[in-house]
C-alpha cells in the first residue's frame, strides 16, 4: 500500500476517531531517513513507517 492509498482509505472513516493497534493504544508514524549515502525528510522518503506505541500524557512515547 502507498501513503495516497492509505490516506483515500482513512478519509472514508469518522477523522474523529481513535487509531489503536492489538498491542498499543496509539500509532506512531515515522520514516526512513537515510539509505546507501541518501538522506530523506517526510517529503521525499521512500518508506514510512506505522508503528504501534504508547504515549504519554503529553504526547510523547512512553518508555515503559
Amino acid at each position: 500500500m502507498i501513503v495516497r492509498e492509505l490516506i483515500e482509505e482513512l478519509l472514508t472513516y469518522n477523522l474523529d476517531a481513535e487509531v489503536v493497534t492489538d498491542h498499543s493504544e496509539s500509532v506512531c508514524v515515522g520514516y526512513i531517513e537515510g539509505s546507501r549515502g541518501l538522506r530523506f525528510d517526510k517529503s521525499n522518503t521512500p518508506i514510512v513507517f506505522i508503528d504501534g506505541c504508547d504515549l504519554d500524557d503529553s504526547g510523547f512515547e512512553s518508555s515503559d
